[in-house]
């Protein structure tokens, strides 16, 4: 899925890949409303799945917590701005709001054996466990040698990667 926000000057601009997946994550388990840290202490980018908008917010609150995931627990930063989301592809103005199983690559990928004892698991959204090993092989690893090893064996690509390292 592709998921575009409307501009002032009127084109469509693609959202960020982190961005579409935190969305499309939402909208298939059926939340109204997501929100987007956007490395901005307390700034957030907050769509509302329904009525496909989506606008730059401030929140006071550190702690977050489902309560806050509601449009008055934001102070607006923008206008609000149309969204769209259609398959890859095949760009439209018109949101397409179908709902697609979650197949691909969860169920591609290949489920490791789990060690005994201290270790450490990594399960995919599909609940399958994509890597298990000593966790003394690996207390010297920073969160990047980790993140390394788990894409190519989750069918993650590279960007998706970059993604999830952010600051």
């Amino acid at each position: 899925w592709d998921w575009r926000q409307l501009l002032e000057d009127g084109t469509w601009s693609r959202l960020p890949a982190c961005v579409e997946g935190i969305l499309e994550g939402a909208i298939r388990s059926g939340h109204r409303f997501a929100n987007v840290s956007l490395n901005r202490p307390f700034v957030y980018l907050l769509a509302d799945l329904e009525e496909f908008t989506v606008t730059m917010h401030r929140t006071s609150r550190s702690h977050w917590d489902d309560r806050t995931n509601k449009p008055d627990a934001f102070e607006p930063l923008g206008p609000e701005r149309r969204l769209t989301r259609f398959l890859r592809g095949r760009p439209s103005s018109t949101t397409d709001r179908r709902s697609m199983p979650v197949q691909s690559v969860w169920e591609e990928v290949r489920d490791v054996e789990r060690l005994e004892g201290e270790a450490l698991h990594v399960h995919n959204l599909a609940g399958k466990t994509v890597f298990s090993v000593p966790k003394s092989s690996v207390s010297d690893w920073y969160v990047r040698d980790l993140l390394a090893e788990l894409t190519p064996r989750m069918g993650l690509t590279s960007e998706q990667e970059r993604c999830s390292t952010r600051r």
